[in-house]
């Protein structure tokens, strides 16, 4: 009687038994399931190289989405995705599809570690610096501009003797950005121009490649009568400086 009361709880096992190896069963769960939750807290962060190089190879693959994911809280306010998105997609017009990258290491800013890379498309090349908060693995700045300066022609619609360029320093202070005023020929007064530029750290001339945007048009209309005045951009000039009032009025505006 007692061999058919332990076989009538099923497969031969008391009930006590089984109801035992349910608990234990089950603290196992738990246990995984706790070691599972504490996983991303202490889980390693990535190192500043990894963050580059994480930033880099979403942007080659098109994943804006995983790109903006390693913004710090005060990047993802300045650069929204879609912002990101149209910012990387106009260097693709102009300079065809990402290929690689090559990255070095640059000088410690004011508590950031900073990654300089050279960035190659199919038609030419950018340089980039991404400061990285090292606490906490996530990228604090990222700024691009043309990897060279190279020597251009003037357009054929500008006439040099109908003009003069003279070095200026826009602004005052510690901030002040170096500018060229292309002055028509004559006593004046004339008609003026200030050139602003688009998105992204720019010179003066607005280079891309071997066009330099600005200056052919600074140049076109002051051999029309026009002065012009271009500045290079205070992003490009001072990137550290916008750290924490990432606006267009502060990149921007004089």
């Amino acid at each position: 009687m007692a061999a058919m009361r332990a076989t009538a709880t099923g497969e031969g096992v008391p009930r006590r038994s089984i109801v035992v190896a349910s608990l234990a069963i089950a603290l196992v769960i738990v246990a995984a399931s706790g070691a599972l939750a504490a996983d991303p807290a202490t889980a390693p962060r990535m190192t500043s190289d990894q963050v580059a190089d994480s930033l880099f190879g979403a942007l080659r693959g098109g994943n804006y989405d995983a790109a903006f994911r390693l913004f710090d809280a005060k990047m993802q306010a300045a650069v929204p995705e879609e912002k990101l998105r149209t910012l990387w997609e106009e260097q693709i017009a102009q300079l065809g599809a990402f290929q690689s990258w090559q990255r070095q290491t640059g000088d410690p800013a004011r508590g950031y570690e900073v990654r300089l890379a050279a960035l190659r498309f199919e038609r030419g090349e950018l340089k980039a610096m991404v400061a990285v908060d090292p606490l906490e693995g996530q990228v604090a700045g990222f700024f691009i501009r043309p990897a060279s300066r190279p020597a251009a022609g003037h357009p054929a619609y500008a006439d040099t003797t109908r003009f003069r360029a003279l070095e200026v320093t826009v602004g005052s202070g510690p901030l002040g950005l170096p500018g060229t005023l292309t002055l028509p020929t004559g006593s004046g007064p004339f008609p003026a121009a200030v050139l602003v530029h688009g998105s992204g750290p720019q010179d003066r001339d607005e280079t891309i490649g071997a066009n330099k945007v600005f200056r052919d048009i600074a140049e076109g209309l002051a051999s029309r009568g026009v002065a012009v005045l271009r500045y290079d951009k205070r992003s490009l000039r001072y990137p550290e400086a916008l750290k924490n009032d990432p606006t267009i009025d502060a990149e921007v505006v004089l």
